[in-house]
This record gives C-alpha cells, sequence and structure tokens, in this order.
C-alpha cells in the first residue's frame, strides 16, 4: 500500500480546470486569438462545461426519481421503477465522474 501511495505521489496532477484561460498566456478564446498552445485550455474549459452539465442532469434525474419513490410510497403503488431510476443515475453520474478524473489526468500529463 505504501508503494502506491509513493508511486502516486509522484505523478504530477494538474487539475485540467487550472488550465481554463482568463485572459493570460495569449489565450482569449472569447475574441479567437488561439495558438497550438492554446489547444490544452480549450480542451479543459469544454471538459468543465459538459462535466457541468452532466451534473445538472443529475441533479435534475435525482430530483425525478425521488418525487417517483414519494409518489409510490404515499399512493401504495410500486415505487420499484423510482429506486432504479435513483441507482441508473448515481452510476451515469459515477462514470461520468470517472471518465472526467482518467481525461483530467491526460491532459495534465500532455500538458506538462
Amino acid at each position: 500500500m505504501n508503494l502506491l501511495l509513493y508511486f502516486f505521489g509522484r505523478i504530477p496532477f494538474a487539475l485540467a480546470q487550472s488550465f481554463i484561460p482568463e485572459g493570460g498566456g495569449g489565450c482569449d478564446l472569447a475574441n479567437g486569438n488561439i495558438d497550438a498552445d492554446c489547444i490544452p485550455d480549450f480542451i479543459a474549459h469544454i471538459i468543465a462545461t459538459i462535466f457541468g452539465f452532466t451534473g445538472g442532469v443529475f441533479l435534475i434525474l435525482v430530483i425525478l426519481s425521488g418525487y417517483k419513490i414519494a409518489i409510490g410510497s404515499v399512493t401504495g403503488s410500486d415505487s420499484s421503477k423510482g429506486k432504479e431510476m435513483l441507482k441508473q443515475s448515481i452510476f451515469g453520474f459515477i462514470l461520468c465522474a470517472l471518465t472526467w478524473f482518467i481525461i483530467d489526468f491526460f491532459i495534465s500529463v500532455l500538458a506538462g
């Protein structure tokens, strides 16, 4: 276990979110001033936007599944569809989060 912690402690983790351009480094995505050095910035910005969108979709799905569970409990009908929807939405969000961490790792390695 200590060997794994030592190995992963040596990998330079730079979060891709920190590459989002804020007017510095010659990258200005809003005005179209882009060169080859701005590609990691642009990809990081797209990834952050997509992950924010998936978080919003996850929130909506959790609210809808909670509604289905509550209505199923009150009316005495089956609430298993709501529970299944909740399980699937949590699984989907975890899958998106793991994908984001993997892509974030590769961007940080490629960006240096």
